[in-house]
């Protein structure tokens, strides 16, 4: 939904300068949006107006080189209370009258207490009648634990009455555990009863870490703590190798046994290599026997960049490090830009560096802009323009990357 000014005019502020002026009235802007039963308001792209919605706490969920997108919130006002140690203790919005309101997730106003070492302990829900409600999220509070370093270890989904409660993904609390020097390496989820619930995949997961702090590894574990292969990715661990400057140089996965298997991707294990500014520029895949493997049609990908790091090209490769073709058919994807970084065209080739034509019935396609939009010109392989349909438009918008 965009917010047009029209919506906005009244006696006092005039829409087109709210949306497009120097100095938006936030507030105003939010609250007219909502009244009116909108997403999302959509502003002109400057310093000012991102300053504006910054102070007011609100961060874009989208952005051009000429437009910012802000999701409206559906309140007028928020105040805030803090303790004597300057801790939010008290969240509450209203609308003009300075009438208790409802956020869009449900509640009026947001309790929290701390305990004598500053940890919030608890947080509560309320409704616009001051009383306890469950909020969109399916809880109306949440309760905290804390080890001995100040590092969360359980949090609790309680119900109006205090009492935990399941959430919609079948869990009431999380269990965290952390490694001696205080990074997180354990989570499990469990029910009302206690009870260790499926989540992410598995029933627990725990990490590995090395001296500089990066992961290592990952294993997943079942109700009884045995390993499990992961539901969602196949494989029940996966190893990570990095080089000195803590990138992934090659990650590995193993089933319950050890043995290397495949992933959810269809490989065991992948490579990665960098160029001096620390883009990836080649990846190659690897079977479980630690061979090249083709995975949909090509072992490997090379990328190109330019010297403004745009992606000039993308290669595919066969397990001999030959152009190979992916599954659209196609080895290669060649793309050229303009002074701003802009894509503006982009084609695909065969293996032995021919023009390929895709399954949507273009070879390419070249961008036009205009300040705040651009219209794409399909292109055959004479780079003359072609017509498509809306299926094949909708097909190309996949392909597309």
């Amino acid at each position: 939904c965009i917010a047009r000014s029209s919506i906005l005019d009244d006696s006092e502020h005039n829409g087109e300068l709210e949306l497009m002026g120097d100095n938006p009235d936030v507030v105003h802007i939010m609250s007219k949006c909502c009244e009116n039963g909108m997403d999302y308001v959509i502003v002109l792209r400057n310093e000012n107006n991102e300053h504006a919605f910054a102070k007011r706490g609100y961060a874009p969920v989208f952005f051009s080189n000429s437009y910012l997108v802000y999701p409206c919130c559906g309140y007028y006002g928020l105040v805030q209370d803090k303790t004597n140690w300057g801790q939010i203790s008290r969240l509450s919005y209203h609308d003009e009258q300075g009438n208790p309101a409802l956020h869009k997730d449900g509640y009026s106003t947001i309790v929290y207490n701390y305990d004598g070492r500053g940890n919030k302990v608890k947080e509560l829900y309320y409704g616009t009648d001051g009383e306890m409600c469950i909020i969109s999220s399916g809880y109306a509070g949440v309760l905290y634990e804390y080890n001995f370093h100040r590092k969360c270890t359980k949090e609790t989904y309680i119900d109006q009455k205090g009492e935990p409660i399941n959430l919609s993904s079948g869990y009431a609390s999380v269990i965290m555990g952390y490694s001696s020097n205080g990074l997180l390496n354990s989570v499990k989820y469990v029910d009302m009863s206690g009870g260790l619930v499926l989540r992410d995949g598995c029933y627990e997961t725990r990490r590995e870490f090395n001296g500089q702090k990066s992961l290592i590894g990952e294993s997943y574990y079942d109700q009884n703590g045995k390993p499990m292969a992961r539901t969602d990715k196949y494989y029940a661990a996966r190893r990570i190798d990095r080089d000195e400057d803590e990138r992934i140089k090659r990650e590995e996965y193993y089933d319950v046994e050890g043995k290397l298997t495949l992933s959810i991707s269809g490989y065991a294990a992948y490579t990665k290599e960098y160029n001096e500014n620390g883009i990836v520029i080649r990846e190659l895949y690897f079977g479980t026997d630690g061979k090249p493997l083709t995975n949909a049609g090509y072992a490997g990908t090379v990328w190109e960049y330019d010297d403004r790091n745009n992606k000039i090209s993308e290669t595919y490769l066969d397990k001999d490090g030959n152009k190979a073709p992916r599954r659209g058919g196609y080895a290669q994807i060649r793309r050229e830009y303009d002074e701003s970084n802009r894509l503006v065209k982009e084609t695909y080739w065969d293996e032995t560096g021919k023009p390929y034509t895709v399954s949507s019935g273009y070879h390419g396609f070249i961008r036009e802009y205009d300040e705040a939009n651009y219209k794409e010109i399909f292109i055959d392989e004479n780079e003359q323009e072609i017509a498509i349909s809306d299926a094949q438009r909708m097909r190309a918008t996949k392909t597309v990357s």
